[in-house]
């Protein structure tokens, strides 16, 4: 079906059935027949004045708003997606080749439809208006409108099945990510692990340091402790300068015991072990004073002997009454032993017998606390023997002479009724001057001398 379109300008064509107002004589009628539409409507003859005149192309503007328009009356739906269109009734060929897009608007405005002059042949038919946007002459037509479709979607009516299949991108960024994350826990956890192992040494390390610390400190509080000790020895030792028994005061020991600690001073169990054997020693000096002191304020036996041992010995030496005889296994009036030079054995019987006096004791005493100087000087004593053959008792008998004035060997003790007893002690020898001078000599160099100790 063909629809005719006409503009007239300057001219208002009603669709009235009355003839339109002028205010000029209306035209003549035609004589040739109105040529009529193929459903039998009577197309208006145009005045030979009037010259259709196109309308003016409109300027092509392409589609910029995303959704559709609805679609105005007496227009068919716009395809979205390519397809053959079908005319519906009534629609023109040309309108159906070309749909018109309804966002299109042309520059212009379009022109008023021309109405038919009389009624149409059918009841209820009316007359189709033209489309809003017309197409210009010679202008392309416009690309059907189509609706946005989002990514990854089909079109909308397209088989799913037919769709192209989605386009998976690649999670390279979360794989490297990844990997870079566990490259960096990775190197934490080495590095962690390396601080701990570094961390471990090293308290290892501050606990054998403090081990050793500990161990010097020990070392040197019992270096401390010893050397106290050592003085506080010393100290005591020193009470004893001057005493005429050599080896009352054991220094020889006491320095093997300086020199020991010296070789265990790093170790401390060693050099405690040293410091009790100093502290034990001047236990041993300070009882010897405490007894020497005793037995020099008391006479426990009441004797001559004992009187004269304590004021020659100053209480270091003691005098015991037993069986001297069965000790030296000899007839004697006193003996000592040379594994206790500090006793004297008196034989009590024969020492008080009628026949012995206070003077002949006393010179026994003195000859006897010469045998204790010789014990308790054993190298000095050998050296002053030479003078004497190497004779200790002759020797000792010259002690008496030396330092008991008016001493002799022989003696006359009376008794009651005029009688006397005729006593002769020693051993028959009066040392001259000479062996006088060597006694003198040998006294004066025995003795305690208390040394400076060194380790």
């Amino acid at each position: 079906m063909i629809f005719a379109r006409a503009q007239l300008k300057g001219l208002d064509i009603s669709t009235s059935d009355t003839a339109p107002e002028s205010a000029s004589t209306p035209p003549e009628p035609s004589s040739a027949p109105s040529p009529t539409n193929p459903f039998g409507v009577p197309i208006p003859a145009e005045p030979a004045t009037a010259a259709p005149v196109e309308p003016p192309a409109a300027p092509y503007v392409p589609p910029t708003a995303p959704p559709t328009p609805a679609a105005p009356p007496f227009e068919p739906a716009i395809a979205t997606a390519p397809a053959t269109h079908v005319a519906p009734p009534f629609e023109s060929a040309a309108t159906a080749a070309a749909p018109v897009a309804p966002s299109f608007e042309p520059a212009a405005p379009a022109p008023a439809p021309v109405a038919p002059t009389s009624a149409p042949a059918s009841a209820g038919w009316a007359a189709p208006t033209a489309p809003a946007n017309p197409i210009a002459p010679g202008a392309a037509a416009p690309a059907a409108p189509t609706t946005p479709i989002a990514p990854g979607f089909p079109p909308p009516g397209a088989d799913p099945a037919l769709a192209p299949p989605e386009k998976k991108k690649r999670k390279w960024g979360w794989i490297i990510a990844v990997i870079l994350l566990a490259l960096g826990l990775i190197t934490v956890g080495i590095i962690l692990i390396l601080s701990l192992i570094r961390l471990g040494e090293a308290q290892e390390l501050i606990g054998d340091q403090k081990e050793q610390i500990q161990e010097q400190e020990d070392v040197i509080e019992e270096k401390e402790s010893f050397s106290s000790a050592m003085n506080e020895l010393m100290a005591t030792a020193h009470l004893f300068d001057g005493l005429p028994y050599g080896d009352i005061v054991p220094l020889d020991r006491y320095q093997n015991l300086a020199t020991g600690a010296w070789e265990h001073r790093w170790d401390p169990a060693t050099v405690a072990l040293d410091t009790v054997e100093v502290q034990a020693e001047t236990a041993d000096l300070n009882a010897v004073l405490t007894a020497a002191q005793e037995q020099a304020a008391t006479n426990a036996s009441g004797t001559n002997y004992e009187t004269v041992i304590d004021q020659l010995g100053s209480g270091y030496v003691t005098s015991a009454f037993d069986d001297p005889d069965t000790l030296c296994e000899s007839d004697v009036l006193g003996c000592v032993m040379w594994d206790d030079p500090y006793t004297i054995h008196f034989d009590q019987a024969d020492g008080y017998h009628e026949s012995m006096n206070d003077w002949i004791r006393t010179g026994v005493a003195y000859h006897e606390y010469a045998h204790v100087l010789q014990g308790t000087n054993l190298d000095e004593s050998d050296l002053a023997a030479e003078a004497f053959g190497g004779d200790w008792e002759t020797m000792a008998d010259c002690y008496v002479f030396t330092y008991l004035p008016g001493w002799t060997l022989d003696h006359t003790v009376f008794v009651g009724d005029g009688s006397y007893w005729e006593v002769s002690v020693g051993y028959g020898y009066t040392c001259n001057e000479s062996q006088r001078q060597s006694i003198r000599d040998w006294v004066a160099s025995i003795g305690v001398q208390v040394d400076t100790i060194t380790q």
